[in-house]
């Protein structure tokens, strides 16, 4: 798994997508293998904290908008963090937070899935998830802007787990490399 970083004072633009259809947020899920929830495909939906998610034909988040950060709690869902991705996940897998709960992210699957625990913990030479929300805490508790999120997630062809994700945004209105 992958992850690649880039800053930049370009503001991210948000295009809408005439191939996905926008859907209110409560009814983006759809009942899958024995009534499990899923993710519709091909669906564009908007979190109460003004997230956008986009998923593609089979499901999967494929990419993530926010304007700006702040901190706030969206809870837990241990159950949806322990079973996000089922068959495809690793057992070193957790249910990694796309936009974590601390800026409000979802607690459940339409925000989650399966990340390496060496990605999304702190570890020594690794934790490169957990140190990128950290950074962004630490930002904003110091007055500080995370803004023009922008998150594509990259998938095999079959598999729900993330091959990469790669993560833009501006921190303080400035370029940082």
């Amino acid at each position: 798994m992958h992850i690649s970083r880039s800053h930049s004072s370009n503001h991210v633009h948000y295009h809408e997508d005439p191939n996905l259809t926008k859907i209110e947020y409560g009814d983006h899920y759809e009942s899958g293998f024995m009534n499990r929830k899923k993710l519709k495909a091909n669906i564009e939906y908007t979190t109460p904290h003004g997230h956008v998610y986009r998923t593609d034909n089979k499901g999967r988040i494929k990419e993530v908008y926010a304007e700006d950060l702040s901190l706030q709690d969206g809870g837990r869902n241990s159950y949806a963090q322990r079973t996000v991705g089922r068959k495809d996940r690793l057992p070193d897998d957790d249910g990694g937070h796309l936009i974590a709960r601390a800026f409000g992210g979802s607690k459940d699957i339409d925000n989650l899935v399966p990340q390496s625990k060496y990605i999304n913990r702190p570890f020594k030479d690794n934790g490169q998830w957990y140190n990128m929300e950290q950074d962004w805490r630490s930002t904003i508790e110091k007055g500080g802007t995370i803004k023009n999120i922008k998150m594509e997630i990259r998938y095999d062809d079959v598999s729900h787990r993330p091959l990469k994700f790669e993560v833009s945004y501006e921190q303080d209105d400035k370029k940082v490399k």
